[in-house]
């Protein structure tokens, strides 16, 4: 039974173990078939429902966006330079995505706190680091 199997597969080329089985061919095709119905459908709708893309996309001027200042207080105590820089970039970053509505102010805030103390820890470290050189 499996000599007739292998035999009939040798003669379709398909090698043992690719992968390329009559059954997964058919799985294949099957789930190529699916898709293919689903997008038809989709366009179906799209053009039942008179969807139009808009000649004028939506722009968002400088004025209408909101002045986000948010965690003034976060990052007082960072006076190493390069970890403040590292501190400030990030909370330009998230006063961007606050703006852009991909986080909300109060994540930020908590994001900023938790930051602050890592660097509050690597600060630490740096200014360990520097005392032990000098001494």
């Amino acid at each position: 039974m499996a000599e007739k199997k292998t035999a009939a597969h040798a003669a379709a080329g398909i090698q043992p173990g690719s992968g390329t089985t009559p059954a997964a061919t058919q799985v294949d095709a099957v789930e190529h078939q699916i898709m293919q119905r689903e997008y038809e459908a989709l366009l179906a709708d799209l053009t039942r429902e008179d969807f139009t893309f808009e000649s004028d996309p939506v722009v968002r001027e400088p004025a209408q966006e909101l002045d986000v200042t948010f965690a003034e207080s976060l990052g007082s105590t960072l006076y190493i330079e390069e970890v403040k820089a590292r501190f400030d970039g990030v909370k330009e970053n998230l006063a961007r995505e606050i703006r852009s509505g991909m986080c909300t102010v109060d994540q930020a805030y908590a994001y900023l706190e938790n930051l602050e103390i890592s660097l509050l820890l690597e600060q630490e470290q740096i200014y360990v680091k520097n005392q032990t050189v000098t001494v």
